[in-house]
């Protein structure tokens, strides 16, 4: 197992490279040998912008200092990644990985969310595309032997972190609040799977609402009643809402303060709200996580050079990053390892012929990145996060403690 850290991680990334991720069409790569290219599907707008954004950023980070890297060792490439924004919509996510084919690549970083790799996916897997997505978790898309990779673990280990969080805080009862995608519908059922009979916690159906929704009004009526129906059968039970959300968990926290039954309750969520930049932006939303002590449950990033590629992320961003970005970050890096041992000419088969022996052999800004049989991360390491006022009043995302799964 090797550390990543004899690569300089660059504090200020260089301007000429700040666009780096769509060099293949402004040009202005780092000089000194072949451009190898790779595809990125970014998701910079849509409902995971956040994400998205953080994602981007260490995207660049991580490709400017692999380029470094190679520069110091008169390396015969360098690497070019050319990206297409999807807006985080399952059809252009495939779409744009399509014009990216037409392009030459056969490599794509990405896409962000798990519903645009389920779109992607069977066209990758019949082009022989290579998808190593930094961010989707769905346990849907644990399939062995497919062109999917991915730096995060699916959702089966993030619902038992969860589950281990609301049976410290003594819940009883768990209503599913989630979008009705890959994502949520499977986090949802992982944490349904998770508890089962032996863990003395019952998950109710839950209520599933289309990720188009904006009003979310009969969303809640129905949520409500169901909390009501189960205060009602189990008096004295703790009943907690878990939410597997995207951005729209701002929209739904300010829905929810119109429910008094609901504000009473616990609430917890998944790794897309745990960190969410927009949730953040809104003052009210903000205020009201704090005061529901919202409980998130995030994949956490700690390894060599952490701290200061997570610095250069938000010095990038302007703002506080998504670990997400991390996970980029090093999804760049094992591309660079099999690189380095294929040499420049390699395909998308002989870098994935590779990978799981890569997976197995990198620790990162991210930890150990093994992989399992469906080459997903095999161990989940998971911070738990809440909004609380800084040191300064001003309500952050605030790291509560690590929990690890596997």
């Amino acid at each position: 197992m090797h550390s990543r850290a004899k690569y300089p991680v660059v504090h200020a990334v260089a301007v000429a490279c700040a666009l780096c991720v769509v060099a293949a069409l402004l040009g202005g790569c780092p000089p000194g040998g072949e451009a190898v290219r790779i595809g990125a599907l970014l998701g910079e707008t849509g409902d995971l912008s956040h994400i998205g954004q953080s994602i981007r950023a260490g995207l660049e980070i991580g490709l400017t200092d692999a380029n470094n890297y190679l520069a110091s060792v008169n390396a015969d490439f360098r690497f070019v990644i050319d990206g297409e924004e999807t807006g985080g919509a399952a059809a252009t996510a495939l779409e744009r990985a399509q014009v990216l084919r037409q392009r030459g690549i056969d490599i794509l970083l990405g896409p962000t969310t798990s519903a645009e790799a389920a779109e992607v996916l069977p066209w990758a897997d019949a082009q022989g595309v290579l998808l190593l997505s930094p961010s989707s978790t769905a346990p849907a898309l644990a399939i062995a032997d497919d062109n999917l990779f991915r730096m995060a673990p699916d959702d089966t280990h993030q619902a038992a972190a969860a589950g281990y969080a609301m049976l410290l805080q003594g819940v009883n009862i768990v209503v599913p609040l989630y979008r009705d995608d890959a994502y949520g519908q499977g986090l949802a059922d992982a944490v349904a799977e998770y508890f089962g009979a032996e863990k003395q916690v019952d998950v109710l159906d839950g209520v599933a609402y289309d990720p188009a929704t904006t009003d979310f009004t009969s969303t809640l009526d129905t949520l409500d009643a169901a909390v009501a129906a189960a205060q009602a059968d189990f008096p004295g039970y703790l009943v907690a809402v878990f939410l597997a959300a995207h951005d729209e968990a701002v929209d739904i926290l300010l829905a929810a303060q119109d429910y008094a039954e609901l504000m009473d309750l616990r609430w917890f969520a998944g790794d897309k709200v745990a960190q969410n930049g927009a949730l953040l932006s809104s003052a009210e939303a903000a205020a009201l996580a704090n005061s529901l002590s919202l409980t998130a449950v995030g994949n956490g990033a700690f390894g060599s050079g952490t701290a200061a590629v997570r610095q250069d992320i938000a010095d990038h961003l302007g703002d506080t990053p998504h670990d997400y970005g991390l996970y980029a970050y090093d999804a760049v890096q094992i591309l660079l390892d099999a690189y380095l041992a294929l040499g420049k000419d390699a395909d998308a088969a002989d870098v994935q012929a590779v990978l799981p022996a890569l997976f197995e052999n990198y620790l990162g800004v991210t930890g150990w990145t093994l992989a399992n049989e469906n080459g997903d991360r095999a161990v989940g390491s998971y911070f738990l996060w809440q909004v609380l006022p800084d040191a300064d009043e001003e309500l952050v995302w605030t790291n509560l403690g690590l929990v690890t799964a596997k």
